[in-house]
């Protein structure tokens, strides 16, 4: 078999496993969890992110990544089907897809303050454009400290519904605090050496709405204090503008 028929078998086994791309040439990818996060479905995914790996994980293989790990996850990942990040073009971004078997409506997994706040629904296929942003600048910290969030990746809601339906009771309870919130986009970045997952959308009334989770304690960061706010709001904006960039390359 000449060298480039096999080379060319091996890349194309590869595009359906997890692989990265060295020098230009594909290579066998081995999932590894992120350190600094707890959760074990977590830190798998934000480890793919940091190494670039492309291709799919199935969810029997991510089943059998958590029990390898002997950590316990609060996330429904056992519903998940499969998980495919892929790069489509150097100039566009990498489309993220995740299937589940069905439409899932499930609790939040987390508590916020002693209380689960609501469900959760996602639909059965949600995708996503995944952009590099980079460093992306915080309002000023005390003493006129520059603050950033650092390696910024900014997850576009493309295709498929994100849904956190709050309990009225909860919505009550801190005093409009917690909204239902409609999704647009998910952000994984850093800040003073922790990683943390931003979330951010629209409540019924069209009003920004966003959230902070912190990787490395597993917890909602509640109250939000100001620069993750901050933060919400300029991810929020960013996620409208790209998906009309999208829309417009899209209708030529």
């Amino acid at each position: 078999m000449p060298i480039q028929t096999a080379f060319l078998l091996l890349a194309l086994s590869l595009l359906a496993a997890l692989h990265r791309i060295d020098s230009g040439v594909p290579q066998p990818y081995d999932p590894v969890m992120s350190e600094g996060v707890r959760d074990p479905v977590f830190a798998y995914l934000v480890a793919m992110a940091d190494d670039d790996a492309r291709g799919e994980l199935s969810g029997e293989v991510l089943d059998s990544l958590v029990a390898e790990s002997g950590r316990k996850s609060r996330l429904p990942h056992r519903l998940l089907d499969n998980i495919s990040r892929r790069v489509v073009a150097p100039d566009q971004p990498v489309e993220l897809q995740m299937r589940f078997a069905e439409t899932l409506e499930v609790p939040v997994p987390y508590a916020i303050l002693g209380y689960h706040p609501g469900s959760l629904r996602i639909s059965d296929e949600v995708e996503f454009d995944e952009w590099s942003l980079g460093r992306i600048r915080l309002p000023d910290g005390s003493e006129g400290k520059r603050r950033y969030l650092e390696e910024v990746r900014l997850l576009v809601v493309r295709r498929g519904e994100l849904v956190i339906d709050i309990d009225w009771w909860v919505d009550k309870l801190f005093g409009g605090k917690l909204d239902d919130t409609d999704l647009v986009a998910l952000a994984l970045v850093r800040f003073e050496g922790r990683t943390y997952g931003i979330a951010t959308g629209y409540n019924s009334s069209g009003r920004g709405r966003s959230g902070t989770f912190d990787f490395f304690t597993d917890e909602v960061v509640f109250p939000s204090p100001p620069h993750f706010k901050f933060a919400g709001r300029t991810l929020r904006g960013r996620a409208e503008r790209l998906k009309k960039r999208m829309a417009s390359s899209d209708s030529r």
